[in-house]
């Protein structure tokens, strides 16, 4: 996830040496930077007790002159590998997976992240073919992806969804009923928070429109969106051990049947303790099976999560 830099990743480093190697950082150091292991084009700028990070050095090990300059925005790149930088005051996407379509017989004759066997109907040998970037993947009302960590010590989500029906569902969670847990639902056309028996109002929405939702259970309530601040401060010491899902909601381990939802989802980033445990980019994944094609990609595992029921998410533009 880097270009023209590379990165050394240390951990078990204690708050105090931490923030004396930010104190040295400076403009001729070949150190550039500190960042979290899934998110290296970000600067780290506080440190916790405990601290799991990279440190960043230009290829040439120069200072400020052989920076990198990284842009916002994915500047329209196709693969999981493709990162955005700014050269020459141009946006441009750089490290796009490898495109070469080296023949195969099975995944694992292909390398790269995301990238694998295509082999048509009828055929013996097929082509590694990359996964790719899409702008977002909609839910149907049948889906949904568990990200396989828990809400029992609490945890932070940004997430940019666009609501495409007018019902009670599901955005992310872990728990809907008598005891609500942490989670983020809509109902009567408001962005709800829920936290044990408490919900919160945060805003009226519209459908088909984009939000930009940050959203913390640890140690207290806070939620924002679109850069807005809604809620701070309300106790959130009561916790789920179920899992937390992106498109649903769960009613014990299991997804709550009765509230999936039906929305858009173009990025979902999970912290927990301030680390970087899941990102995910929507992504169309050719080398599996038809109707399970549509996937999210966890930059920070670099593995896929896929629909965990029934049916296939929507994409822009299918293949």
């Amino acid at each position: 996830g880097l270009s023209k830099q590379f990165a050394i990743q240390v951990s078990g480093v204690s708050k105090a040496v931490c923030e004396n190697i930010l104190s040295s950082i400076g403009e001729n150091t070949s150190l550039r930077r500190l960042s979290l292991t899934g998110t290296p084009t970000n600067a780290l700028t506080t440190c916790a007790d405990n601290n799991t990070f990279l440190m960043v050095y230009n290829d040439d090990l120069k200072g400020a002159s052989g920076d990198t300059e990284y842009a916002s925005g994915d500047c329209g790149c196709q693969t999981v590998c493709g990162i955005c930088v700014n050269q020459g005051g141009q946006n441009v996407c750089v490290n796009e997976c490898p495109t070469n379509p080296t023949q195969c017989t099975q995944n694992s004759d292909c390398s790269g992240p995301c990238v694998g066997c295509v082999i048509p109907d009828g055929q013996m040998i097929g082509t590694c073919q990359a996964c790719q970037r899409v702008e977002y993947l909609e839910s149907t009302g049948t889906q949904y992806i568990n990200t396989e960590y828990s809400s029992s010590t609490g945890y932070k989500a940004n997430l940019t969804v666009s609501l495409q029906a007018n019902i009670t569902q599901i955005i992310a969670g872990t728990q809907y009923g008598a005891t609500r847990r942490n989670m983020i639902f809509t109902n009567n056309r408001y962005i709800k928070l829920g936290c044990t028996n408490y919900e919160y109002d945060v805003s009226p929405f519209s459908l088909n429109t984009k939000y930009h939702i940050s959203y913390s259970t640890e140690p207290n309530y806070y939620a924002s969106i679109d850069g807005i601040s809604k809620i701070s401060g309300e106790n959130a010491s009561v916790r789920s051990s179920a899992s937390i899902f992106l498109f649903a909601g769960t009613t014990g381990s299991s997804p709550n049947t009765n509230y999936y939802s039906k929305m858009k989802c173009y990025d979902f980033r999970l912290y927990i303790s301030d680390i970087l445990v899941r990102d995910f980019i929507p992504v169309h994944v050719p080398f599996k099976t038809d109707g399970k094609q549509n996937c999210m990609f966890d930059r920070v595992s670099k593995t896929l999560f896929c629909n965990n029921g029934t049916g296939d998410f929507l994409i822009p533009d299918a293949q």
